[in-house]
């Protein structure tokens, strides 16, 4: 049983399905901000706290929108984890993630997207624009996270790295 977000009854704007959640982060992006408690997981934290588990799912019945940013976020962390085999410091790896958040990437509704029937598409080119801003701001705020995480004893978590290898619905954001 795949674990599943706590967000899925949020009602919040949503662009292509894709709520538009708060996060709390210092990125700049359209996420509304973040008014929870230091207790409560955003929808970031809880992508990455629930990530070594819900890897190993080749199905996901998506329950709502927080699930649909789960699936994006979990095949987006497999692709940070990729990167920061590669680099042996906590510096080298915000560097790298900062990089690969604001690399050109597809968007619900775009050919290249591998995850299209989970959602819709945007209506016209300020939607596009403004999910591409929010999704960006998800991947500089999981790659800072995820560094944090990855790399606390100043070298890469080998319990971390090792899920490189996994294909959570056997999918992958990436060319590979």
């Amino acid at each position: 049983m795949a674990y599943h977000s706590l967000w899925n009854d949020f009602e919040t704007e949503e662009i292509a399905r894709v709520p538009i959640l708060p996060i709390r982060t210092s990125f700049k992006g359209p996420s509304p901000r973040w008014e929870g408690d230091e207790g409560t997981m955003d929808i970031v934290e809880e992508a990455i706290y629930y990530y070594r588990a819900n890897v190993f799912f080749r199905s996901y019945d998506v329950e709502g929108g927080g699930d649909r940013i789960i699936i994006y976020l979990t095949l987006y962390i497999t692709e940070c984890l990729k990167q920061m085999s590669r680099i042996t410091n906590k510096d080298g790896s915000l560097t790298s993630m900062h990089q690969l958040a604001i690399k050109p990437f597809s968007l619900p509704g775009d050919r290249g997207f591998p995850l299209n029937s989970f959602y819709g598409t945007c209506q016209n080119k300020n939607e596009k624009e403004r999910l591409k801003q929010y999704l960006t701001q998800l991947r500089e705020e999981v790659g800072k996270r995820l560094t944090e995480r990855v790399y606390r004893s100043g070298r890469a978590d080998k319990w971390w790295i090792v899920f490189t290898k996994r294909k959570f619905l056997n999918m992958s954001l990436g060319k590979n």
